[in-house]
């Protein structure tokens, strides 16, 4: 490895961890990540959803429309996952802890392309819901 201190970095890390434990909501996702993986059901019902929407890709991506039966289906399909709150909780979580981890690695990225630490203007960060993002 091309950092001679490793304890350093590691200190600074498990530091960054131990904050991020002490986060009110953080206990309250952990338990909605775990309530999914708890519940053979919700997995099953979100298991089925994505089928059906990566056939719908994979008919798309070979240039077939899917019929108004299958769209119809597939929409039924999503309220029922998202009408289960378990599932709804699940991908909320999900969503915040890949939203940290997209805001660690900008950091990271963004100190190894400058040499420097970022500034907050120079981070990307996404805005939450939409999946699209903006510079703040």
């Amino acid at each position: 490895m091309f950092i001679k201190d490793n304890a350093a970095v590691l200190g600074k890390m498990e530091e960054l961890c131990e904050t991020l434990l002490q986060q009110e909501q953080f206990d309250e996702l952990r338990a909605m990540l775990e309530r999914f993986a708890a519940d053979a059901r919700a997995q099953e019902q979100y298991d089925h959803f994505a089928k059906i929407g990566q056939n719908l890709l994979e008919k798309e991506r070979s240039g077939i429309e899917p019929t108004d039966d299958e769209k119809a289906g597939y929409e039924r399909e999503e309220r029922a996952v998202y009408g289960n709150d378990v599932i709804r909780q699940y991908l909320y979580a999900n969503r915040e802890f890949d939203q940290l981890k997209q805001m660690i690695d900008q950091y990271f990225s963004k100190t190894v392309e400058t040499g420097r630490v970022p500034g907050g203007r120079e981070l990307i960060r996404p805005i939450r819901g939409c999946g699209s993002h903006k510079s703040t």
